[in-house]
C-alpha cells in the first residue's frame, strides 16, 4: 500500500549525510513511499546530487524538484533558460524525465502565453510528467487556466501549498481552484513549532532554525510571537484532549483529510520519519 508520505529532502547532502540519506530512503521504500522531493537550491545542488545517488538505488523512485524564474529574463529566452534548468536538474538526479516539475514561485514571470508554452515543450519533449505551482497568487493561476480552456490543454496538474493546522496558503482557500488538481501539502509541523519543543523558554532546542535564522528573519521572529504561542498551546489542549501528542494531532488531521493527496516531511533524522509512520498508521479522522 502506497504511503501519503513524500520525503523532503531540504536537508540531504549538507546536514544529512549520504549515509544517513540512505537510511531514510531504505525505511521509506520499506513502507510504501515512492517520491522525494528536492530542489536546485537546497545546499546549492548538493540535494538533487543525494537524491541522484539514490535513484541509481531505487531506479522506480519518483522525483519532485523545482524551478525558478531569472530576474529579467526576457520572454524569448525564457523557453531555454527553462529548457536547460530542467537538463541540468535531470542530470544531477540520473532521470531522464522528472515526475513534478515546480513552479517555486511566480516572482519575475514571463508572459503567461510564453510561460505555458515553454511547460508544454518540456512535456511535448518528454523531459517533465506533472507541472505543479507552489508559492503563487491566485491571480497567476487564474492567467495559466485561462490558457488551457482557451487552447484546450492542460499545463497544471498539482499544487504544492503550506498547510499544517496553524496556516494554510491562501491559494487552498480561493473557491476558484478547481478540484481536479493533485495537492502536495508542506510543513506539516510548522517549522518545528508544532512539535511542542518551543514552549518551554527555559529549555529552547539547540541549533534552530527559528532562533538562529540568518534569512527570512522577520518570518521567524513572527513563529515565536505570542499570539502565535498561544495557538500552538490551544491545538495542545485540543490534542490531549483527544489522548494524542501535539505531533501525532498535527500530522494525523492531515494523514487523516481527503483533500490531501500528500504530505512531503522532511526528516533529519531516522526517528523523524518513523514518528510520521506511526501517525499515518493510527491516524482515525473521527478521534482528530
Amino acid at each position: 500500500m502506497l504511503s501519503k508520505i513524500v520525503i523532503g529532502t531540504m536537508m540531504f547532502g549538507w546536514k544529512v549525510s549520504l549515509i544517513e540519506a540512505l537510511k531514510i530512503t531504505d525505511l521509506a521504500i520499506e513502507n510504501g513511499i515512492d517520491t522525494l522531493d528536492t530542489s536546485p537550491s537546497y545546499g546549492d545542488g548538493l540535494s538533487e546530487l543525494v537524491c541522484g545517488h539514490l535513484v541509481k538505488k531505487y531506479t522506480n523512485l519518483k522525483i519532485s524538484t523545482k524551478f525558478s524564474i531569472p530576474i529579467n529574463i526576457l520572454d524569448k529566452k525564457f523557453p531555454l533558460s527553462l529548457k536547460n534548468q530542467c537538463i541540468e536538474s535531470l542530470q544531477r538526479l540520473n532521470k531522464s524525465s522528472l515526475d513534478i516539475y515546480v513552479l517555486h514561485n511566480d516572482m519575475n514571470m514571463p508572459s503567461i502565453n510564453i510561460f505555458c508554452e515553454s511547460i508544454l515543450m518540456l512535456k511535448g519533449e518528454g523531459l517533465i510528467k506533472d507541472f505543479f505551482i507552489s508559492n503563487t497568487n491566485i491571480n497567476t493561476y487564474l492567467k495559466i487556466k485561462e490558457y488551457e480552456m482557451k487552447k484546450k490543454v492542460k499545463i497544471i496538474d498539482g499544487l504544492q501549498v503550506k498547510k499544517n493546522i496553524l496556516f494554510s496558503d491562501t491559494l487552498l482557500d480561493q473557491k476558484k481552484i478547481q478540484d481536479n488538481h493533485k495537492i502536495y501539502t508542506y510543513s506539516p509541523l510548522c517549522e518545528g513549532l508544532l512539535t511542542g519543543k518551543y514552549l518551554s523558554k527555559e529549555n529552547p532546542p539547540k541549533n534552530s532554525r527559528l532562533l538562529e535564522a540568518t534569512r527570512n528573519i522577520d518570518y521567524y521572529k513572527n513563529l515565536l510571537s505570542p499570539q502565535i504561542t498561544t495557538k500552538v498551546k490551544q491545538a495542545k489542549s485540543r490534542a490531549k484532549s483527544r489522548r494524542l501528542s501535539l505531533l501525532e494531532y498535527s500530522y494525523g488531521k492531515l494523514f487523516a483529510s481527503k483533500s490531501i493527496d500528500k504530505v512531503i516531511i522532511g526528516p533529519s533524522k531516522i526517528k523523524h520519519l518513523k514518528e510520521a509512520l506511526r501517525c499515518e498508521v493510527q491516524k482515525n479522522e473521527n478521534q482528530l
